[in-house]
Formats: structure tokens, C-alpha cells, sequence
């Protein structure tokens, strides 16, 4: 598989045989009848001897291999000869224990139980399952096969309860070493993804160093050489001549690579929400005003009722960007467990303020009730969104902003393609721990049902550690236990195992009597793995105060099966934080890189909306001696073509602003010396053939000498168009032939130079 070569689940692999070591050798240490000097066989002495041996072979090859980049195979081949002395112990002694002491059927359950845990701690998955399921396999043919032949050694009830107690031990390590595995392989996979936006941050940052550095060399030689042609007063010399053509040569050649197509390199397209609100967020950026997104920027909205929850962003969108004044939004995408999300836009401006008291709360304002506040969002936010089975309500203060959400519910399938939740779940551990000890709990307790003398009350024990078990997976389902549950699972231990301790009246010699104990440990581990960090601390002094054997308890394998929770619960804890933090950065690199992109590609835009055939014809029939620099219409088209140049490209105009750039062209189409003057936002140029109209006339009343300054102005809900024309003849005729609407104004004054200067202004409500 391909995460056996993830370092990150290599660290877990490692970390998880230190355990299984330090589990293995204080289980052997804590019960002497696993020692090799009291065994009743010396071939039984000989097996445990070397697997004490294969024990500290696996420590060297750690100690060896812990700078290693990879799982050294005699590594694994270490684990494997140490886990088949052991079960070889077991069945030895399993079989050599025939008429002889049942004390001996217990050592060899306790080596089976020791090796099945071992196995499912240390060997990696999924060869992990069929190690634990062999060697249960194996102790349960030994068992029945001879406890049944010798029913006088062996009751049933351990026949079955020995292979059925190490299965429970056997899948819960399995089951916590997988829960540790694919946390780390997340955790990793989570900072590749962040690495990755860094990546591809520096590189569009590293591409738009180029453009400017592009856009300086246009600066230093197309506009610096057009510039010094158009003003004229350079010297006749050789020398300048000489100059000029070299000057010429160089900045044709510039515009030439520039013409090259660059915008197919760097094209934008963003999946998801963030992809299909891309050109507002740009917009409101334009304005000044400060856009974050957060949660998954690249969710997709669901196909059913995409057209609806994206109109409905939008216009909130669009709401902010006209009437709200605001310094900075903020778009947040949450996903919430009732199978439902929201996106909410919330901005710093001035609220609604023309809204009722009683509507500015945080109680919903569904459906129709958009109608009555008279924003205009009854349809979009209102019906619309109500008819596919989302709502939407709206939470303002005047002077102090408003929230709109919008949420939506629908079934998990398309939620998930939405934001794809993850919940970091403790479930992969939670589920199959607690299940394996409750299903070995309910064996145990049909199976010794008579020793009992309250069977009832052993059941409504058992009852409630069911329904905390119950409460616990489903909690794991979206992530940790709450810290709460460890104070109910020690009110839960305390009542099951004081209930199972009375039902049984008189202590019993069966082993398998006492079911609450490992029910109780199982708990517990889950707890100190699951909830709060401080978990295993309280759950462990409960252990040692219900076990009333300390200090020994603290080495015994119940105690250091329930710390084994606290260490998967620290891993787990850690690889949560590695993934929440490394997604968080992707998040916000997701945002910066795609901000990035969009500003990157406006500028690329530049560039290949830049007309610059005629400044290469012009600048090349300079450099070639073909038209003198000195002749006033050359002066003049290098004027035209170096404002037309610092217009496009220099000045910052957006692409996207296609007024702008229809001015521009259509001066340089006329010849004419125009200034464009950047707006400070994008507009919505609803009334664009009104401005033309006006400007192209004016274009083509202007001489050599004449220029003009064009403007943009946003003020508050209207839009100021205003042309400033400088004419060296008299254009008074035309102009009082010009017959503009009732917001058009025209004013002319002359100078005592002789010099016609006509103001033309055009005011229009922002649509």
C-alpha cells in the first residue's frame, strides 16, 4: 500500500513497537508464571528464554535503525520470530499441560492474550488481522480440542472465554494501530497539501515578478523612447539619431515577446464557491475593501440547487459592495453535523439601517419576509432559496454591520461534495475496542449465568455499561468524547462493577466471573484515547482505586492496556493538531494563491489586450531609418501610441473593466492623446454607449496637438463620467449640436492663447 512508505506512518509504526515492548516485557516481568525459571518443562523454559532474546534483538535493531528513512525488513522479521516464540510457548505449554495443573492453562492463555496484542500493536495492516485472527484461531483448536477431552482441568465456559478474551485484546490494538496510522498519514498528508499551496503561492508570486519586471521594462524603454520622440527639443545630431534607432530597435523587440500569448499559462479556474464568486471578490478588493474566506474555499455547491445557493452568496455579495460602506468581509463556510452547511457574509458596515428594530435580531427572516424589508432580495433570498429547501436569515446592528446566512440542508452525499466534512472521528478506534468487550462481556455473562445468585441485576449492570458504550460511538462519529463523558464512564464503573460484585454474592473461584473488570478496562481506554488529554490521568487513579492492588497494579497489563490509551489519545490529540493546522494554512494559502492568480491574471490580461501592432510598425520604421523621428505626425503617433501604451498596461487598469479599455482603444483608433484616469473600482458600465457616444465625437475633433484627460468617479450611489478635451480650433458648432440627456453637462472656455477647453460630465445612478 502506499502509505507503508509514508514517514509519517513510519514515526507511528516505530512509536507503537516501543509500546508493544515496554507492554510485552512489564506483562512477562509483572506474572512470574511467564518466567523462564518456573516453567514445568525445559522446552517450555528454552521458548520463554528466547523470546526474551528476540525481545531485546528488536530493542537493537531500533536502536540501530532510528536514523533509517525506512522500516528495515530484518526489523519486521524480528517482530515476526519473537511473536511465533511466544505463541509457541503458548501452545507448548497448552498441550504439556494434559494432567497436570489447570495453572498452566491460564499461563497459556496469558502468553495468547499477550501475543494477540502484541500482534495487533506492532505488525503493520493489513497483515496485522490475519496474525491476530491465526493465533485466536490457534488457542481456540487447543482449547476446545483438549479442554473439552479433559472437562475435569477445564469448564466450558473458558474453553470459550480465554480465545474469545484475547480476540477482544487482539482487535483493540489492531483497531488503535490503525486509528494511529491513518491519523498520521492524514496528518501528513494535510501538511503536503499546505507545502503544496506554499508552493504554488511562491510561484504565482515569482510569475507576477516577472510581469512587473515586464511591465518595468515597457516602462523603461517603450513609454521612456515614445515619450522623449513625442516632446521633441532632442538635438539633430548623429549621435541622437543613432540613439534614437537603437532606442526604437530595443523597445519593438519588447513589445514583440509581450505579444506572445502569456494568459493560457496562467488561466484561472477555481472549483467550488470560491470559483463562482471569484470576480465580486475581486471587485469588493478593488473598493478597498478586505476580503478573508474561510472553511473549504473549494466547495462544491450541490448540483440540485447550485444555480440558487450561489445567486444567493452573490447578492449578498453584491448587497455589501453597494450599500454597506464596509472596510472588510468576511465569508465563512461551516459545516454543521445535522447534515446541513452555511455559508455566512458578514461585513463591518453601516447595517441595515432603514430596517426594522424588530428585524434587526438574530431571529430568522425567511422566505417572504425578505419582501417587506425592501432590499430586493425577496426572490433570491426569500422564495428561491425557500423552494429548494434552504433558508436564509439576516442579523444587523445599524453602524455596526450585518451577518446574512444562508443555509442549506440535504442528504450526506451531497454535503460531503459540498465541504467535504471531516470530522476527525474517533469512531476507527472507539467503535471496534467497545464492541469486541461488550459482545466478550455478553459471552461471558450467558456462560456463567448460574454462578450468579442476582442474574438481574449482573444484566441491568451490564445494561448500563451498554448504553454508555452506545453513547460513546456515537459521539466518536464527529470527533473526541467530550471531556463530561469521562466523569459519566467513572459514575458507570463504579455502578456496573459494585452491581456485578453484588449479583454474585459469594466470591467465586471462575476467572470469568469478574466480566466488569475487562469491561471496565475497555472503557477506560477508550476514554483516555477519545476524550480530553487529562483523561487518562482520572481514569487511571479510578483503575488502581477499583483494582485495590497497588502498587502492583501499576505494571499489571489491565493498568498498562488502559495507559496505552493515554499514549494513542496523545498521538491521535497531536496528529489532529498537525492536520487542523495544516489544512488551516492551506486554507488561507488556497485563498492567497487564488487571489493571486486573479490579480496575476489582470495584469496578464493587460498584456494581451495590449493592441500594439502599430507601436512595432512605428517604433520598427524609426529604428530602420524608414520615417523620420523629427516629423510632427510621427511625434504625434508616438504621443498616441505611448498614451495608449500607459493607459492599458501602466496605469492599473483592470481587463475586466471593459469601458476603460474601450476608451483607450477607441483614442488610439482616432489618433487621439487621451489620459485615462484609473477608477478607484471596477463599474458596472450599464451606460457605456451613452459615454462612447459622446467620447468618439469629441475623438475625432482632435488635432495633433490636442489631448484629453477621461474619469471614472463612484460617489456614494451615483457614477460621475467626465471628459476634459483641450482644442486648438474653435469646436463650439458641434458641441451645441450635441444633444445629451437631462445628467449631461457641457461647458467650454477659451483662453487668452487661443486654447478650447470642454468640460463634459455625465452623472448616473450606480445600477
Amino acid at each position: 500500500m502506499a502509505h507503508r512508505n509514508s514517514s509519517a506512518a513510519l514515526m507511528t509504526r516505530r512509536g507503537l513497537l516501543i509500546f508493544a515492548l515496554i507492554w510485552q516485557g512489564a506483562w512477562m516481568v509483572v506474572d512470574a508464571a511467564l518466567w523462564p525459571n518456573n516453567q514445568s518443562n525445559v522446552l517450555e523454559s528454552v521458548l520463554i528464554a528466547l523470546t526474551w532474546v528476540s525481545w531485546a534483538a528488536i530493542i537493537w535493531a531500533l536502536i540501530k535503525s532510528r536514523t533509517a528513512i525506512a522500516y528495515p525488513r530484518y526489523l519486521g522479521i524480528l517482530v515476526r520470530i519473537n511473536l511465533v516464540l511466544l505463541a509457541l510457548a503458548a501452545v507448548l505449554i497448552s498441550l504439556l499441560s494434559i494432567d497436570q495443573t489447570t495453572n498452566d492453562w491460564i499461563v497459556s492463555a496469558s502468553i495468547f492474550n499477550l501475543v494477540v496484542g502484541v500482534a495487533g500493536v506492532s505488525i503493520r495492516n493489513p497483515e496485522q488481522w490475519l496474525w491476530v485472527s491465526g493465533l485466536v484461531a490457534t488457542e481456540l483448536l487447543i482449547f476446545i480440542a483438549f479442554g473439552l477431552s479433559f472437562s475435569g482441568e477445564m469448564q466450558f465456559s473458558s474453553v470459550v472465554l480465554y480465545p474469545l478474551y484475547a480476540l477482544a485484546i487482539g482487535v483493540a490494538a489492531a483497531s488503535a494501530q490503525n486509528g494511529l496510522v491513518k491519523g498520521a498519514i492524514r496528518a501528513e498528508q494535510a501538511q503536503a497539501l499546505a507545502i503544496d499551496r506554499e508552493v504554488q503561492v511562491q510561484l504565482v508570486q515569482e510569475s507576477e515578478r516577472q510581469t512587473a519586471a515586464t511591465q518595468t521594462r515597457i516602462h523603461e524603454t517603450v513609454l521612456n523612447t515614445l515619450t522623449a520622440i513625442a516632446r521633441g527639443g532632442l538635438p539633430a545630431t548623429p549621435e541622437t539619431d543613432k540613439q534614437i534607432t537603437a532606442r526604437c530597435f530595443e523597445a519593438a523587440q519588447v513589445l514583440k515577446e509581450i505579444l506572445q500569448p502569456m494568459s493560457d499559462q496562467y488561466t484561472v479556474s477555481e472549483p467550488g464557491l470560491y470559483g463562482a464568486i471569484t470576480d465580486l471578490i475581486a471587485e469588493l478588493e478593488s473598493q478597498g475593501i478586505s476580503v478573508s474566506m474561510f472553511g473549504n474555499t473549494g466547495a462544491e455547491i450541490p448540483k440540485p440547487c447550485e444555480a440558487t445557493i450561489i445567486a444567493a452568496v452573490r447578492e449578498a455579495l453584491i448587497n455589501v459592495r453597494r450599500h454597506s460602506h464596509a472596510s472588510r468581509v468576511s465569508i465563512r463556510v461551516t459545516a454543521l453535523p445535522s447534515h446541513s452547511y452555511r455559508v455566512s457574509i458578514e461585513d463591518d458596515g453601516t447595517g441595515f439601517a432603514e430596517m426594522p428594530r424588530e428585524d434587526a435580531t438574530e431571529q430568522p427572516v425567511i422566505g417572504s419576509d425578505y419582501r417587506r424589508i425592501g432590499y430586493g432580495w425577496g426572490t433570491i433570498l426569500g422564495t428561491d432559496l425557500h423552494s429548494c429547501g434552504a433558508r436564509a436569515w439576516v442579523e444587523t446592528w445599524p453602524t455596526d454591520g450585518s451577518i446574512v446566512h444562508i443555509e442549506f440542508s440535504h442528504p450526506r452525499k451531497w454535503l460531503d461534495r459540498l465541504v467535504h466534512r471531516d470530522f476527525k472521528p474517533t469512531q476507527v478506534f472507539v467503535l471496534p475496542i467497545l464492541a469486541s468487550w461488550m459482545c466478550f462481556s455478553a459471552v461471558n455473562i450467558a456462560l456463567v449465568w448460574n454462578e450468579y445468585s442476582s442474574p438481574l441485576l449482573n444484566v441491568l449492570a451490564f445494561l448500563l455499561v451498554i448504553a454508555f458504550s452506545t453513547l460513546a460511538v456515537g459521539y466518536s462519529r464527529f470527533g473526541s468524547l467530550p471531556w463530561w463523558m469521562v466523569f459519566v464512564g467513572v459514575v458507570v464503573a463504579f455502578i456496573s462493577y459494585e452491581g456485578e460484585t453484588i449479583s454474585r454474592g459469594l466470591p467465586s473461584g471462575d476467572l470469568w466471573s469478574e466480566w466488569s473488570s475487562e469491561a471496565i478496562a475497555a472503557i477506560f481506554m477508550v476514554l483516555a484515547a477519545a476524550s480530553t488529554w487529562w483523561a487518562w490521568m482520572v481514569v487511571g487513579v479510578v483503575w488502581l482505586i477499583i483494582q485495590e492492588n497497588f502498587p502492583q497494579e501499576l505494571i499489571a497489563p489491565g493498568f498498562i492496556f488502559i495507559m496505552l490509551g493515554g499514549v494513542l489519545g496523545l498521538v491521535f490529540r497531536r496528529s489532529q493538531r498537525d492536520i487542523q493546522s495544516s489544512l488551516a494554512s492551506a486554507a488561507r494559502e488556497g485563498v492567497n494563491v487564488s487571489m493571486a492568480r486573479y490579480q496575476l491574471q489582470s495584469r496578464i490580461e493587460k498584456f494581451s489586450h495590449l493592441n500594439a501592432v502599430d507601436a512595432i510598425h512605428l517604433l520598427d520604421g524609426i529604428a530602420e531609418g524608414q520615417l523620420d523621428w523629427r516629423n510632427a505626425e510621427i511625434r504625434h503617433q508616438c504621443a498616441v501610441q505611448e498614451m495608449y501604451v500607459r493607459n492599458v498596461v501602466i496605469s492599473g487598469l483592470v481587463a475586466s473593466n471593459r469601458l476603460t479599455l474601450r476608451v483607450a482603444e477607441l483614442a488610439r483608433r482616432h489618433e487621439a492623446v487621451v489620459e485615462i484616469i484609473k477608477p478607484d473600482s471596477v463599474i458596472e458600465s450599464d451606460y457605456e454607449n451613452d459615454v462612447i457616444e459622446f467620447l468618439e465625437e469629441s475623438f475625432g475633433h482632435m488635432a495633433v496637438n490636442d489631448f484629453a484627460r477621461f474619469s471614472i468617479v463612484p460617489e456614494l450611489k451615483y457614477v460621475h463620467y467626465q471628459l476634459v478635451c483641450h482644442f486648438s480650433t474653435d469646436v463650439s458648432s458641434w458641441i451645441r449640436s450635441y444633444q445629451g440627456s437631462g445628467e449631461t453637462s457641457i461647458e467650454i472656455d477659451r483662453d487668452a492663447g487661443g486654447t478650447y477647453t470642454v468640460v463634459w460630465h455625465l452623472q448616473r445612478e450606480v445600477p
